[in-house]
């Protein structure tokens, strides 16, 4: 009896604290009978899990909801910064907060952490002090817990691959519930992913083809092309005009210069770089990956991938990424090879470079930039992602006179965050300044993109501005003389093509 009374009531107590969850969805008693079930075989299956380990029940019900409770937690705090509700691929992404703690861990919150630390110390020490355990751990019980454990999970597994969903988490979420949609999508993910190869493959933009060759175009008159993705760009300016215009100074000449510039629509808010970066590369829009858009890196990691590389490795052309920062992140250092870079410069190759905060300065990226182009003869093709502007940012300190260098007036609210922003923008100007300066200078032609993954995770002054605009900002500069000067509001799935046309005829 103590094993079904504690189960019904880590189920209930589960219910409740969904009820927490954000976006507040449909009442779970007026949801889909199938997201009822999948909820209650989640829970059954913690449950019995906890119970195998611990052979507690009601210590395994603790636990049970303990797991639920930080669940809702986690996607509370990813839906406050980053306007999405947890997804399935985040249990991918968050082991990187095991070696990367900072770029995960702080956005989480001190209390919430520590409440959560000790919320697990206190249940496991009552567990085990206050209730014994009820059978053996070598036993006909044990046994008969183990096989109803793999029979809910097959179950469970069963439902959640028939629950129609919309692969929008945000729809989904609001009509089954944040735990039934983590199920669903989770089992959905890989028959989905055997039906992308022909998808891919009939709407990539790019060839496949990565055996280099001079047939198209000869590479002494391919012009090199310079892609910065810069860490959390977009124009400030646009939130207050209390914010002075020379913060990004640099960045206004290169756009009276610039063959096309403007807004630039990008499949991310705050944070999931490689969505965008994915995008970029290969040309694909989100919306055609179904599952896979959430962490395409990692979904699609053994997938021939027809992409800007391939087309550009047909063409001769010599690839390399440049990125300050661990190249296993997001997976980078597998799917960047199977796309066919050459090389990648990663941390490793910046010891000892200045850091501005945490993170290396953007002008050390830029340093690198020049020497990588410098290094060879063939036509080159550099993709930079820059690191200074990664949050958190509410963990850098600001002076006390310090807005005086990016506002004319003091701001009427405390938005140190847009302070410490505003501070890493201006240096995200100046390496533009210094790239320009080098482009100039060089004899061969060059094509120069510049474009921002997505806005900040500075969601209070985003609140505060009441902002919303996920939009970021782009050029496409040269140093050759094209009478085409636009602007213009684009998607980023469509620069990579701009960019190898431009380089043909520059």
């Amino acid at each position: 009896m103590a094993y079904v009374l504690a189960y019904c009531a880590s189920l209930v107590l589960s219910f409740v604290m969904e009820c927490f969850s954000q976006p507040f969805s449909t009442v779970f008693y007026k949801r889909p009978k199938t997201s009822l079930i999948i909820t209650s075989l989640l829970v059954f299956s913690l449950f019995l899990l906890a119970l195998f380990l611990t052979m507690r029940p009601y210590f395994a019900a603790s636990l049970s909801l303990l797991g639920i409770v930080i669940v809702v937690v986690i996607n509370n705090t990813k839906f406050k910064t980053l306007r999405e509700p947890l997804v399935f691929s985040d249990f991918f992404l968050y082991l990187q907060a095991i070696k990367h703690p900072r770029l995960y861990l702080p956005f989480l919150g001190v209390l919430p952490l520590v409440g959560l630390v000790l919320s697990v110390c206190l249940i496991a020490f009552l567990g085990f002090y206050f209730e014994s355990s009820k059978h053996a751990f070598l036993s006909w019980k044990s046994s008969v817990i183990a096989a109803l454990l793999v029979a809910s999970i097959a179950t469970l597994r069963k439902f959640a691959k028939k629950v129609l969903i919309t692969k929008n988490v945000m729809t989904d979420n609001k009509k089954l519930g944040v735990l039934a949609v983590l199920c669903s999508y989770g089992a959905q993910a890989l028959d989905q992913r055997t039906k992308l190869s022909k998808v891919i493959k009939n709407s990539a933009p790019f060839s496949n083809n990565k055996k280099s060759s001079s047939v198209m175009t000869s590479p002494i008159r391919l012009a090199d092309i310079v892609v910065v993705q810069s860490e959390s760009f977009f124009d400030a300016r646009m939130l207050t005009n209390n914010i002075k215009t020379d913060v990004l100074a640099e960045y206004d000449n290169c756009l009276a210069e610039s063959i096309l510039h403007g807004r630039l629509q990008v499949p991310a808010w705050g944070a999931n770089t490689m969505r965008t970066e994915f995008a970029f590369l290969t040309g694909l829009e989100s919306k055609l990956l179904g599952l896979a858009q959430y962490y395409p890196y990692q979904q699609l990691a053994d997938m021939q991938m027809p992409s800007m590389i391939s087309e550009l490795k047909l063409q001769g052309y010599r690839c390399v990424c440049v990125h300050p920062n661990d190249s296993s992140f997001f997976m980078r250092d597998v799917f960047f090879k199977n796309l066919g870079f050459d090389e990648f410069i990663d941390a490793g190759e910046f010891a000892g470079a200045k850091r501005e905060g945490p993170y290396v300065a953007d002008l050390e990226v830029s340093r690198k930039i020049e020497q990588v182009l410098g290094q060879t003869e063939r036509p080159c093709f550099v993709f930079a992602i820059t690191m200074e502007n990664h949050g958190p940012l509410h963990l850098e300190s600001v002076t006390d006179q310090e807005w005086q260098k990016y506002f004319d007036q003091k701001p009427q609210t405390d938005l140190s965050d847009l302070t410490v922003y505003l501070r890493h923008l201006k240096n995200a100007d100046l390496m533009i300044k210094k790239l320009i300066a080098c482009f100039k200078a060089r004899e061969r032609n060059t094509v120069f993109g510049f474009y921002g993954d997505h806005v900040p995770a500075i969601s209070d002054v985003f609140d505060a501005y009441d902002y919303d605009d996920p939009e970021s900002n782009y050029f496409i500069w040269s140093n050759t003389s094209l009478p085409t000067k636009e602007e213009s509001t684009n998607k980023v799935e469509s620069l990579a093509k701009k960019l190898v046309s431009l380089a043909k005829v520059c």
